[in-house]
């Protein structure tokens, strides 16, 4: 095996480990299982590449060729890939795999079939390769070829522009890099050095060592694929009672439960990628930040009192309790925040409180009741015995009684 092959074949390997690794961390997120698919998919190719470039006769090098046939499906996972990724509304809607994986098929039975797309393997410096047949199918599956890479990397490339978290940011940028140069390398030696019959291997095989090392450092660095917001909430948004949201650890929301929505009265969307403080009313928006300070600082808090506001500004009572999620590698990725309704246990309490208030006030006028008709009645007495007995009282005995009214 010559060092080209050597080398081609080491990063199909090192391609097929991350994928593996990508897989392991998240088996129910949707993007780590493509990731996985393009990865084995990029694998296989390369390594029917390389066992026809190696090949000692022609029989082997054409079968091994095709076996290789499986090309277009690893271009349009590479497609769906970068759609998932930059979750692109396009792919939501399951009728629109067709549109990338029909012609896929059509490409891949024409090729294995004939030799309509790619000729039977010639004897090249560095092994046996195919060539171009030059018919129109060729040509054909070339632009399809070439167009849905491009469309991967203007996708990344787009989504990484438009992220605004620091770490999303470099994830971004990282994936779209990774991108590029296998993309670019696949394009001009595969695509643009056969059509001018440039005698030069395939070099997007080795450049996919170039992608594995910088998706391996974003999974290192920031934690690419090993945080899915949907999925970490996937077995309690339906079920918990409270409303929950999930944030980053710049507090901005990514996912919350239906709770939340109906208790709220604000749509998903109005909610995802704003700061959680909108659901802060304005006098408790300080207390809100204080208390997400106290939350990063401490890791964990329970049961502070918070008023929400939903979408009528209307003032909602609710307790708050959060906690920092860590990801598989240590790093502080994101918030759990639960939060409890206790509008109607604050209007039970001041009913309380004003129950309360009325026994006292009722107690107050018994006591006060009582002790106002001691002397209102040493007065009536009094007041009596003056006018029933007035010419026969004496003076001392009748400034004895005065004193005692007036008293």
């Amino acid at each position: 095996m010559n060092v080209f092959a050597w080398f081609t074949l080491s990063s199909s390997f090192a391609c097929l480990f991350l994928g593996i690794i990508v897989y392991s961390f998240n088996r129910k997120s949707i993007l780590n299982k493509i990731f996985l698919l393009t990865a084995l998919a990029a694998f296989w190719y390369a390594f029917t590449t390389v066992m026809m470039w190696t090949a000692t006769d022609f029989a082997s090098a054409n079968f091994w060729n095709k076996m290789g046939t499986i090309w277009p499906f690893f271009v349009a996972l590479v497609a769906t890939f970068a759609l998932v990724f930059t979750e692109n509304k396009w792919i939501k809607n399951k009728r629109n795999y067709l549109i990338l994986f029909l012609p896929a098929v059509a490409f891949w039975l024409i090729d294995l079939s004939t030799s309509l797309i790619n000729s039977p393997p010639v004897m090249e410096y560095w092994g046996f390769n195919d060539v171009a047949s030059g018919t129109w199918l060729y040509y054909g599956s070339i632009i399809w070829t070439a167009a849905l890479p491009i469309l991967a990397f203007a996708l990344c490339y787009r989504y990484y522009h438009k992220a605004e978290d620091v770490i999303q940011r470099q994830r971004r940028k990282y994936v779209t890099v990774g991108f590029a140069i296998p993309i670019a390398a696949f394009i001009s030696t595969n695509i643009v050095a056969r059509g001018i019959d440039m005698d030069i291997p395939n070099f997007g095989f080795v450049a996919t060592l170039f992608f594995s090392g910088f998706v391996g450092y974003a999974i290192v660095k920031y934690d690419l694929f090993t945080f899915d917001a949907a999925l970490a909430a996937e077995n309690i948004l339906t079920t918990i009672p409270d409303s929950l949201i999930l944030t980053d650890m710049k507090a901005k929301i990514l996912q919350v439960n239906e709770r939340l929505i109906n208790f709220t009265g604000y749509e998903k969307k109005e909610l995802i990628g704003k700061s959680i403080t909108k659901l802060c009313a304005e006098s408790e928006e300080k207390n809100c930040l204080n208390l997400l300070e106290e939350l990063a600082a401490k890791k964990i808090i329970r049961n502070r009192e918070l008023i929400f506001k939903n979408k009528n500004e209307t003032k909602l009572n609710v307790f708050f309790s959060g906690s920092i999620v860590n990801s598989k590698l240590g790093h502080e990725i994101g918030t759990v925040c639960i939060i409890h309704d206790i509008t109607d246990r604050k209007e039970i309490e001041e009913k309380l409180v004003k129950a309360e208030k009325l026994a006292s006030i009722g107690e107050l006028a018994v006591q006060l009741g009582h002790d106002l008709r001691n002397p209102l009645a040493a007065i009536k007495n009094a007041m009596y015995i003056i006018r029933k007995k007035d010419n026969q009282l004496e003076g001392a005995k009748k400034e004895e009684i005065f004193r005692c009214i007036e008293d």
